[in-house]
């Protein structure tokens, strides 16, 4: 993440290829939560963010204290090699 999450939800980055980025660290953030967990887990903790904030939602579901805490614990978890064309597992942490 070059920003926490929460800034970038509703802005769009100024081209495409950060904006491909940006997709891409969020889907492997949502996949990176549902291993620490699952998708009943996941909903509840996106259904707590509206609520009452990410912070407190990350705190309650997956015992993480502040969005700073989990692109902590995101960036120390090894990047997945793609298996094939089709597989997103790999993704670019960082935005150019």
């Amino acid at each position: 993440f070059q920003q926490p999450a929460r800034r970038q939800i509703g802005r769009e980055p100024a081209d495409s290829m950060r904006l491909r980025v940006f997709y891409g660290q969020s889907a492997a953030v949502v996949r990176w939560l549902l291993a620490r967990s699952d998708g009943p887990t996941f909903f509840r903790f996106l259904e707590d963010s509206e609520s009452e904030g990410s912070a407190g939602a990350l705190r309650r579901h997956y015992r993480l204290e502040s969005p700073a805490e989990l692109e902590q614990a995101w960036l120390q978890t090894p990047a997945q090699i793609p298996e094939g064309p089709g597989d997103q597992a790999s993704v670019a942490r960082e935005v150019p």
